[in-house]
């Protein structure tokens, strides 16, 4: 059975179920969690100047250098 009108298309109605949705951004959660205990960890252990050297590279990169 096709539901809803969206630029002149008939659409679907959707597939997916909530579980499937709130499956993924729990896993998405968990993936962002470990990114931030992966930097703090980098950051602790004596990294951080280099980390902040790539960012700043990263900053100016489209410009060149600043004045």
């Amino acid at each position: 059975m096709l539901t809803g009108i969206f630029y002149g298309f008939l659409l679907p109605p959707p597939k997916k179920k909530i579980a499937e949705i709130l499956g993924f951004f729990a896993v998405m959660f968990i993936v962002m969690l470990a990114f931030y205990f992966l930097g703090q960890w980098l950051h602790n252990t004596g990294h951080g100047p280099k980390m902040k050297a790539i960012v700043d590279k990263m900053r100016r990169w489209p410009f060149g250098r600043r004045k």
